[in-house]
């Protein structure tokens, strides 16, 4: 009986170890030499081998499933969107029809742009958004940046109204970072051109990516083009800050408490390799600003819009914003005339506001009573 529990014991504690370490190590072929000496080692014990290697084999078998996904996944990024170099399409495939051009040094953020999801898209895109056009064409900014979801379902009918009751009536330039409700990339490509891509702004760099195309990873040739536009931007002594806008909250997977409160988190994202690998080594000489869209649905325009976090030690700012069609509802303008970025919120419905930087990850766990430590 004793052996017996012996050896239980050990299958499973030997399963376990080969299972982390084989997620540990699927890149670089380690599981199978630890297979091998631990085998050795079981055999050399008495242990029947049998069972322990259906379970190895099992074990492998959801290896090879994650190195299949992680290329899935870059494969798709590769092959579902065309050249990433910034183009304008065809007249009837811009969002609005006007180039981006130098106006002025301030840009207006707008996340979630359709409101709220229990309106169901009945007025598209939010009302508080409608009501505020005179209000935006008055404060004529050089750019419009929308954080995707511009309407709740991408029908025909969605989007003419999302054009007349909003789009049409902009004095401003405007681009979107592509939202899960914008429609597949085929449709969005269609109707309002590339899912990613870079451009110089006056003295800034804007990047837009693609957080719908591969669930919250940026990978394969978009990673490339991050890479390339990073570069560029170190290597042009004009920029003096770079913009990058997403829906997804890519730095905010589910591994952080406040995701929960995000619209539509995202279960895993590949961002602390980003962060490693992309953006603090670009952030030692130029200052990095990720905005992200995919929040305020609840509550009224209330959910972690807005958010700001600035990475300890680094000059890498994580900032979000977005709509509920509601009383909290606020847009972001900031203003990239100087080295650094400063920022002012504006409030759809006229309620007083704090500066942005008020709004930081304290201030949301302290409000959802989060113990994040």
């Amino acid at each position: 009986m004793k052996k017996t529990i012996s050896t239980l014991l050990i299958i499973s504690l030997t399963t376990i170890i080969v299972f982390f370490l084989g997620m540990l190590f699927y890149k670089s072929g380690v599981p199978s030499l630890w297979h091998s000496q631990i085998k050795l080692v079981l055999k050399g014990r008495g242990v029947n081998l049998e069972p322990i290697n259906d379970l190895l084999q099992d074990c492998q078998t959801k290896i090879n499933d994650i190195k299949f996904s992680v290329g899935f996944l870059s494969n798709t990024t590769n092959t579902i969107t065309h050249d990433y170099r910034f183009e304008l399409p065809l007249p009837e495939a811009v969002i609005n029809n006007k180039i981006p051009t130098i106006n002025n040094d301030q840009i207006l953020i707008i996340g979630h742009v359709y409101g709220d999801p229990n309106k169901k898209g009945v007025t598209t895109p939010s009302e508080t958004l409608i009501n505020a056009v005179p209000e935006i064409n008055a404060l004529s900014p050089g750019l419009i940046v929308l954080l995707g979801d511009m309407t709740y379902i991408p029908d025909n009918n969605s989007i003419n109204d999302l054009k007349t009751n909003f789009l049409n009536k902009l004095i401003s330039p405007i681009i979107n970072a592509n939202g899960d409700h914008d429609g597949n990339c085929v449709d969005y490509l269609r109707n309002f051109g590339q899912t990613y891509y870079y451009f110089k702004y006056n003295n800034s760099l804007i990047i837009v990516l693609d957080s719908i195309i591969a669930d919250c990873f940026i990978v394969g040739r978009q990673e490339t083009m991050l890479k390339e536009a990073l570069s560029s931007a170190l290597d042009n002594p004009e920029i003096n800050n770079i913009l990058i806008f997403t829906h997804r909250l890519i730095f905010l997977d589910s591994s952080q408490p406040l995701s929960n409160h995000v619209n539509a988190r995202c279960l895993s994202s590949n961002f602390r390799q980003l962060l490693e690998n992309h953006f603090a080594p670009a952030a030692k000489e130029k200052p990095i600003y990720l905005f992200s869209g995919d929040v305020g649905a609840f509550g009224g325009g209330r959910n972690l819009s807005p958010y700001y976090k600035k990475i300890p030690n680094q000059d890498i700012f994580l900032i979000a914003t977005g709509l509920g069609d509601g009383l909290y509802d606020k847009v972001i303008l900031a203003d990239i005339s100087s080295s650094k970025l400063s920022f002012k919120i504006i409030s759809l419905n006229g309620e007083d506001t704090f500066p942005l930087e008020k709004y930081d990850h304290e201030y949301w766990t302290e409000y959802y009573d989060i113990d994040d430590k």
